[in-house]
């Protein structure tokens, strides 16, 4: 199995859900991934060290885990010659904002912690450059960013590269079969040995909810519910800047 692929995101992009889709469309009824794939040790939720997450979700024995890249923010360190196929699956970031913001919401009001507004959160939310490893590197800055910052420096880097696959999570939604053909002709698969037609092309198998509570799928646009038109101009500020980071990297 030369050619499968790896599949990376931003996290809260729909990555486990498209994970298991590729699994349903090109290997419906193969549950030995595990013997073909090379392992990827610095991949999370693969290889022999898996995370305590995982083990909490149940995700240690789905085969469609095996698919899963990971959440990295720049390609350059992370993707290995002959290791896979990598694809980027990319999501509007204004619903990544949404659903990350839901999500930390979440776990704060679990823990006794008071919500925090969106468009406070959206400028506010900060992350330390000091913090950031080797193999998942932050924006080239010297002070707390933003998280806006981190999703456009991010994407915009896996975006410009030329050997890899670039799906949109809208298009997965609107024209799934459309995407099913490309990743095909990506990864030189015969489609006529799985047809279409013997495919769920709605949804993958799955006896449980796919990913990390809570889920916003199958849900996209959301984000016009929460970004105010100063949340928006932000936005576009926050791009500009990643823009520059990137021309001088």
């Amino acid at each position: 199995m030369s050619d499968y692929p790896l599949v990376y995101s931003y996290p809260r992009s729909g990555t486990h859900w498209f994970c298991s889709l590729l699994k349903e469309w090109f290997w419906p009824d193969d549950d030995s991934l595990a013997e073909r794939i090379t392992r990827v040790p610095h991949a999370s939720w693969r290889g022999s060290e898996q995370s305590d997450e995982a083990i909490e979700l149940g995700l240690i024995d789905v085969p469609w885990i095996l698919l899963f890249g990971g959440h990295y923010y720049e390609p350059e360190s992370i993707i290995e010659p002959g290791v896979g196929k990598p694809i980027y699956l990319w999501r509007d970031g204004r619903d990544v904002m949404v659903s990350v913001w839901k999500l930390d919401q979440t776990i704060a009001v679990g823990n006794g912690v008071p919500e925090t507004p969106f468009s406070d959160y959206l400028r506010n939310h900060l992350h330390d450059p000091r913090e950031f490893v080797e193999t998942n590197p932050a924006p080239p800055v010297d002070e707390p960013f933003p998280t806006p910052l981190l999703w456009w420096w991010s994407t915009m880097s896996w975006r410009r590269r030329s050997d890899v696959l670039v799906v949109t999570y809208e298009t997965l939604m609107k024209r799934r079969a459309d995407v099913r053909r490309k990743v095909a002709d990506y990864l030189g698969i015969d489609t006529t040995k799985t047809p279409t037609d013997k495919i769920d092309m709605t949804r993958a198998r799955a006896e449980q909810p796919i990913g990390i509570a809570p889920s916003d799928f199958p849900r996209s646009g959301r984000w016009r519910e929460h970004f105010t038109p100063a949340d928006e101009a932000f936005w576009d500020e926050m791009r500009c800047k990643a823009t520059k980071l990137l021309r001088r990297s």
